[in-house]
């Protein structure tokens, strides 16, 4: 037994699709997956750069994939389903982000990303390729986006 999973720690990943493209989160950093109707702007962001959401009574940033991660060209996200997101272990929802399909669980430990790309690692799965994401740096990049865009604005 490895000392990740003798420690508690879930090996598992949630596979989703953003477009065409085939993304993984650590199901530790995916606090729910829900629709989540109802978004709302944030002022003096543009909507196509973040919007909110009302999850359980508290605000939830969404920041569009597309601003996010790397999406083939001409990629028509739909945002279908949202994903909850925390970029710690406790349970605080982060960040909200659309996607069109959740495909389920994998085996597989997810990783850290150096730099600014919040994607870490990139494997093979199923003849294609997947993109392993750092939830801590998803968020933290979700946060810079609507930060800057506060500051362009301001």
């Amino acid at each position: 037994m490895s000392s990740a999973r003798a420690a508690g720690t879930d090996e598992r990943l949630l596979l989703f699709e953003i477009g065409s493209a085939l993304f993984a989160l650590p199901i530790h950093g995916v606090l729910e997956v829900a629709d989540l109707p109802g978004r709302a702007c944030i002022p003096s962001v543009p909507p196509q750069v973040a919007q909110v959401v009302n999850f359980r009574g508290d605000a939830l940033p969404l920041v569009p994939g597309e601003r996010l991660l790397p999406l083939e060209r001409g990629a028509q996200p739909g945002g279908a389903g949202v994903l909850v997101l925390s970029d710690r272990a406790a349970p605080v929802p982060r960040l909200g982000l659309c996607v069109d399909r959740v495909l389920g669980l994998v085996e597989g430990a997810g990783g850290k990303s150096a730099g600014g790309d919040p994607v870490a690692e990139r494997r093979p799965w199923q003849g294609r390729l997947m993109h392993v994401v750092d939830p801590a740096r998803l968020v933290a990049r979700a946060q810079e986006i609507i930060q800057d865009s506060l500051g362009a604005s301001g």
